[in-house]
């Protein structure tokens, strides 16, 4: 009963802030919303939408503006592949490239048609050769100079009549064919809004400490494990709230789940438990909330980053464990709660699939709040 009491108490703490309040429950959909505002247009307008080619066709001949339309013309998946920006002039071409207002520069020279004819006429002449500029650095020219290759490859082998390499079948892992860059990307982000639990624990917990109401809550006997039961409730209440409301912006702006909510609902539930324990060990070391901010930032960065959560990250193999390959990585609750959001969100996988991620994520979760009961009964508790 104690801890209910101080679930109710901190939960109007909470209330009183609403500022800080929306921003926890809220900056996980605002991520969703970003993020597909950024990547989410290749739903409606296809990888054209953001991949942009500059062509400068300086050809005599007619078969340079053939390759121009054909390129316009290829679509993936019903939608155009390319958009095609036709340059005027050849310098502001190099400026709009140096700019980064378009992926690439597609130089046509002046005597690609008569190459053309002359690769038909004799197959000694050497094949006609096109220029692409861009810079290296930009995934956006990596991108576009990789399918661009095979495209014009395939389009040198028609016009020349000449052999072209045999084709490449690709196949896909279910459900995942059609995705884009959104669709892969919001599992990661749900796991990192979870992961704001650490600030709104560790907040107040410092808050009970600075404010002299530890001193006065030991003075009715109260025990850690009921005082930071209680907190725990009040900042597991809040994800989730914060949880559905993530998902329900998600599926408004575009994404597609191929798996069951319910089980995604209790794996960032889990995840949220696990930044609930890894916020109890900052306000052990946090003085005051600037401190609690930056301690929680300190702690935060690494559950997010190296956990796969945002991007993938090297093979750092340390061993097996009843058949599973453990990574360096696996040592952190978040990484087996972003491949199983993943999994379920986008693979569609099941409980059952999931047993090892569940397991390891429940088991972490456990031993994080494990460690923070103990210091903050040690560290705190003890010396109030």
């Amino acid at each position: 009963m104690k801890a209910l009491a101080i679930a109710r108490k901190s939960l109007r703490e909470q209330v009183r802030e609403p500022a800080i309040l929306v921003v926890t429950l809220l900056f996980p959909s605002m991520l969703v919303v970003i993020y597909s505002s950024a990547f989410g247009q290749a739903e409606e307008g296809g990888i054209a939408s953001y991949l942009k080619l500059l062509v400068d066709d300086a050809d005599e001949g007619d078969l340079g503006a053939e390759l121009v339309q054909g390129l316009r013309e290829s679509e993936w998946q019903g939608k155009p592949l390319f958009g095609i920006v036709e340059a005027r002039d050849p310098a502001a071409a190099r400026i709009a490239l140096a700019e980064h207002k378009v992926s690439l520069l597609l130089e046509i020279p002046t005597d690609f048609s008569a190459d053309i004819a002359t690769a038909r006429a004799s197959e000694r002449a050497s094949p006609p050769e096109v220029t692409l500029r861009g810079d290296p650095a930009s995934l956006e020219y990596v991108f576009a100079q990789g399918i661009l290759d095979s495209v014009l490859r395939d389009a040198m082998a028609e016009a020349t009549g000449r052999r072209a390499p045999p084709p490449v079948e690709t196949e896909y892992l279910p459900g995942t064919g059609t995705l884009s860059d959104f669709q892969f990307g919001v599992p990661g982000l749900i796991i990192f809004g979870s992961l704001f639990a650490v600030f709104s624990t560790a907040m107040l917990l410092v808050r009970e400490s600075t404010g002299g109401t530890l001193a006065r809550l030991k003075l009715t006997r109260l025990s850690a494990r009921e005082l930071l039961a209680g907190v725990a409730l009040a900042s597991l209440a809040a994800s989730l709230v914060q949880m559905p409301l993530t998902f329900g912006v998600a599926i408004a702006t575009g994404f597609e789940t191929q798996g069951s909510l319910w089980l995604a609902l209790l794996v960032g539930t889990l995840s949220s438990f696990s930044a609930i324990g890894l916020g109890l060990i900052v306000a052990c070391f946090a003085k005051n909330d600037s401190e609690t901010g930056s301690l929680g930032a300190a702690a935060v960065m690494p559950m997010a980053f190296i956990s796969g959560a945002i991007f993938p990250l090297p093979s750092v193999p340390l061993g097996r464990i009843a058949g599973h390959e453990v990574e360096a990585y696996d040592l952190l609750p978040t990484t087996h709660a972003a491949e199983a959001m993943k999994r379920i969100l986008v693979h569609g996988d099941g409980a059952g699939d999931l047993g090892y991620e569940l397991v390891m994520l429940t088991v972490l979760s456990l031993v994080l709040f494990a460690v923070g009961v103990v210091l903050w009964r040690r560290l705190r508790l003890d010396r109030a």
